[in-house]
């Protein structure tokens, strides 16, 4: 035995050439149990302990369990006995980290290592040499550790250590796969063989620093030992491919080692990587040094793709009053959608990474979740929405658009510039009337711009109804002038002051009535809202009375 090894773990090579010295052979009352334990000196702490039971005709099976010991828990070792049989028993806890074998055909990970004895005095020893030994295996494990610290070296580590596994009557080939061009995307092909030949084939993509630390585990399936982790906030930022195409997201990543060994190096292996996989990410995002800047780095990311034979065609005007179009084209046919916004609109914190299908969303919502975006399909418009989705063909682009969408959101500004009366006048009566069968006028009443009338004639299923408002600025609260949007109509809602009825509504010329709010039917947003702007400075111009 090499001195390195005595020097380092001479203690635990002693108290298992002790166990070893106390396993033999055991007769209970109608079968026999031969039992060896034999381990290299380069690794003392992995155990290989062959049990050959016979029974009374001479018919034996011989069972080979294979483990760390200093994966076995030292404060689940204790004695056992049934009528004719007494037994040590070591466990591992939740993990089955015990390889199984009978006859040499590969069994099911065990949690548990019994081991016969002749007598009590027998099962001390064997108990005491367990308990002794378990400690000091795992301190050697430990000690032949050795991982890279660095991303670079991290990631060819975990290549070089994602193999082919034999797994009884399944091999699995994988291999780890990375992205040359980005720090953190790793792919991982997957192959499935049975007896019959190939089973399955995937890939899955994620990025590294997406995985959260503390789910990155071991995990035992009967004759298989994977290692899985979730995305962080269990978002599903893995692509599945199955067979060539794209077959949706998931939030899980599994790998497969060749023993619970192997699993728990993977594990510290990943662990250590996530955190510098994500500052390295980080670092890929782009630097906008402008709003307008950030504008022209969006529009440009905003670009074609093709997924599964589906064409998407898209586009982003770089202007803070955007318009984002997006055609789609596949075998039943094309859909053609488009979405007029404000980013000054748009909720910062909202701003998200979804997944649909087999795309990425960038998707925003507005503030306080106002029905603020013009939306149309296939030339037709549809209601007003909350939600704006760009879509990405992967995590990196998605990424990338997500953190320039935050920046121009923070930069974008929402004041409106007031207009004057006379601006105020021709934007009322010059939108298209009759497409929203509304036409609408405000004029000045005794000279003063501060006494107004709006008349309002409306057409619907050839009936005709007229309105006439009269009222005083300084009677309305400027402080809630707003935008109000139902469907797909827009409009400016005008209450008075402490909601008192003081707008003088006259319906067809002749019913009269009190109101303390009315409304200005506007052609969109951008004009509704230099309408509230243009209202609301009129308003305040006017001398309280």
């Amino acid at each position: 035995m090499s001195g390195a090894v005595l020097g380092q773990g001479g203690d635990l090579v002693r108290h298992l050439e002790e166990l070893k010295k106390q396993l033999g052979e055991v007769k209970a009352d109608k079968k026999t149990y031969r039992q060896e334990v034999s381990y290299t000196p380069e690794q003392p702490y992995r155990l290989n302990i062959l049990t050959e039971e016979t029974d009374s005709k001479g018919k034996s099976i011989k069972r080979r369990a294979v483990l760390n010991l200093g994966a076995m828990d030292k404060n689940l070792v204790g004695r056992e006995n049934s009528k004719d049989l007494m037994w040590v028993s070591a466990r591992s806890g939740s993990l089955p980290v015990i390889k199984t074998y009978e006859d040499e055909v590969l069994g099911d990970y065990s949690s548990v290592l019994e081991l016969y004895c002749k007598d009590v005095d027998n099962a001390r020893a064997v108990e005491e040499a367990l308990k002794a030994a378990i400690p000091l295996a795992d301190a050697a494990w430990r000690k032949t550790i050795s991982l890279p610290t660095e991303l670079p070296a991290l990631r060819s580590w975990l290549v070089a250590h994602v193999q082919n596994i034999d797994a009884g009557d399944v091999t699995l080939k994988q291999a780890l796969v990375l992205d040359d061009k980005h720090p953190a995307q790793t792919w991982l092909t997957f192959e499935e063989y049975d007896k019959k030949g190939l089973k399955k084939a995937e890939k899955f993509g994620w990025d590294l620093g997406d995985l959260h630390e503390p789910s990155v585990k071991a995990q035992v399936r009967r004759k298989q030992v994977m290692v899985e982790a979730d995305i962080r906030q269990k978002q599903e930022f893995v692509s599945v491919e199955q067979d060539g195409k794209k077959n949706g997201f998931a939030r899980t990543v599994s790998i497969a080692t060749e023993d619970v060994d192997q699993a728990q190096l993977l594990v510290l292996a990943l662990q250590t990587a996530i955190p510098l996989a994500r500052t390295a990410s980080e670092h890929t995002l782009p630097k906008a040094t402008s709003l307008q800047d950030g504008l022209h780095k969006l529009s440009q990311l905003v670009q074609n793709f093709t997924i599964n034979q589906e064409n998407h065609e898209q586009s982003l005007t770089a202007a803070q009053v955007a318009t984002y179009s997006h055609r789609t084209a596949k075998e039943k046919g094309t859909t053609e959608e488009q979405y007029i916004f404000n980013f000054a609109d748009l909720s910062e914190p909202s701003v998200s990474i979804e997944t649909s299908k087999q795309v990425f969303l960038v998707e925003a919502t507005t503030a306080g979740k106002q029905s603020l975006i013009e939306v149309r399909k296939d030339g037709e418009q549809q209601n007003y929405t909350q939600k704006l989705a760009l879509q990405a063909p992967d995590l990196a682009t998605a990424k990338q658009m997500q953190h320039l969408l935050r920046y121009i959101i923070k930069s974008s500004s929402n004041k409106e510039a007031p207009h004057d009366l006379a601006w105020l006048r021709t934007s009322l009566a010059g939108f298209d009337e009759r497409q929203v069968g509304v036409q609408q006028k405000l004029e000045i009443r005794e000279g003063s711009t501060c006494k107004v009338a709006l008349s309002v004639r409306k057409e619907s299923n050839k009936k005709v109804d007229e309105y006439l408002y009269e009222f005083n600025l300084y009677d309305i609260d400027a402080d809630k002038v707003s935008l109000k949007v139902k469907g797909k109509n827009v409009e400016v809602a005008v209450p008075t002051r402490f909601g008192e009825e003081l707008i003088k509504e006259y319906t067809n010329g002749d019913k009269i009535k009190y109101a303390k709010e009315t409304t200005f039917a506007v052609p969109g947003i951008a004009t509704g809202k230099s309408v509230v702007a243009t209202l609301q400075k009129l308003v305040r111009d006017c001398p309280k009375k």
